[in-house]
């Protein structure tokens, strides 16, 4: 079934926009275990990825060609929330902890601390850590940014305000882990939202004495204005990225239909677009190296439609290769020359393959691991 859906993508591919590589036979690789979370590296070269059996799980990265093992840790079941890579040579986890001990308003916080894996060093290193200003915990996975050239890391955590814990929007040197503030919010801050440059352009407090949601937006290095206010019943709108254009931001959040609408609010104005809704299998698709959202589905639909005509007409040649069966999208390369996809139906049961597109191929990468 792998080799057949090898020759059949490598038709469909050959419809999209060509790409000149040379032909080599491949030989396929054997499926990996359960995946619980993957993520690929910038330059399409490695992936990230938490791999599970029943007796253990690992946070392992390999290269995609070969699939050769770059480093492999244990890793707690369930416990990795996010995996980001900085670069093709930092590969930042997420991890749930339960240091967070000061209090907070805004509602409940999960709570996380990162780890870098610095693959020229081959060492883990715990971001955040043994800091003065900024407490070793973080309310959400970080974000690659470049500042005068240098890549770092934006990261939503805490400065101690007293006996509060205080969101607070730091900027993380990866090459001598120099902390810095980006920006402070106050005791009902739950999320940040910032540009390719670092720059914080959006923020989401939450009042959960009369669960009250507000998005405040920064336009143009100018202050904090509040665009909107909402009474939400459970779970407050979440920022997902920003729009392909990064003058628009992306939130969604979770209706009554199982779904999730997705609203694009400019920064400028707080203009609000006509809601698009996903469903409630999927989430949005949002490329990793702008953090811009790419793609989404028409209501009651489960297909992905894409802004771009190219990056459409690319999934569409996938989408065909794949017939009757549900297919995601779990991130691409910088050049969109490789992408992971998962697969789900009565064909392939539940699975992530990885589409080459220079050698117009698709393999299947591994299953997905059954819920903690």
């Amino acid at each position: 079934m792998a080799l057949a859906h090898r020759l059949l993508i490598g038709l469909a591919l050959a419809l999209a926009a060509p790409v000149p590589a040379q032909q080599a036979v491949v030989v396929p690789e054997p499926p990996l275990p359960g995946i619980e979370l993957i993520s690929l590296s910038p330059d399409g070269t490695k992936f990230a990825a938490v791999i599970s059996t029943d007796k253990q799980s690992q946070i392992q990265i390999r290269r995609v060609r070969g699939r050769g093992l770059v480093t492999a840790s244990t890793a707690p079941r369930g416990g990795v929330r996010a995996l980001t890579w900085a670069g093709p040579n930092h590969m930042i986890a997420t991890v749930a902890t339960s240091a967070g001990t000061f209090a907070v308003d805004g509602g409940r916080r999960d709570w996380s601390m990162l780890l870098d894996y610095d693959l020229g060093e081959r060492r883990w290193t715990r971001l955040l850590d043994h800091d003065d200003d900024a407490m070793s915990v973080v309310s959400g996975p970080p974000t690659p940014i470049t500042v005068d050239g240098r890549l770092m890391l934006a990261v939503p955590g805490f400065a101690l305000d007293g006996n509060h814990g205080v969101s607070t929007l730091f900027r993380i040197n990866l090459e001598s882990n120099f902390v810095s503030k980006i920006e402070a919010g106050n005791r009902r801050t739950v999320a940040w939202l910032v540009d390719g440059e670092g720059r914080a352009v959006a923020r989401g407090d939450f009042d959960s004495d009369k669960d009250e949601w507000s998005l405040w937006l920064h336009p143009d290095r100018q202050g904090w204005a509040r665009s909107r206010q909402d009474f939400v019943a459970d779970v407050p709108p979440g920022l997902i990225g920003l729009s392909r254009d990064s003058r628009s931001i992306v939130v969604a959040q979770d209706n009554r239909r199982g779904g999730r609408d997705v609203r694009l609010i400019a920064i400028a104005d707080g203009t609000t677009a006509p809601p698009a809704t996903l469903p409630g299998f999927d989430s949005p698709a949002i490329d990793p190296g702008c953090q811009c959202l790419v793609a989404t589905a028409p209501a009651g639909s489960a297909e992905l439609r894409f802004f771009d005509d190219r990056d459409q007409k690319i999934w569409s040649s996938i989408v065909q290769a794949f017939p009757g069966e549900r297919i995601g999208f779990a991130g691409w390369s910088r050049d969109h020359q490789t992408i992971i996809i998962t697969v789900n139906g009565a064909v392939h049961g539940d699975v992530y393959y990885v589409i080459d597109r220079r050698a117009k191929t698709a393999d299947l990468l591994a299953g997905h691991a059954a819920t903690p």
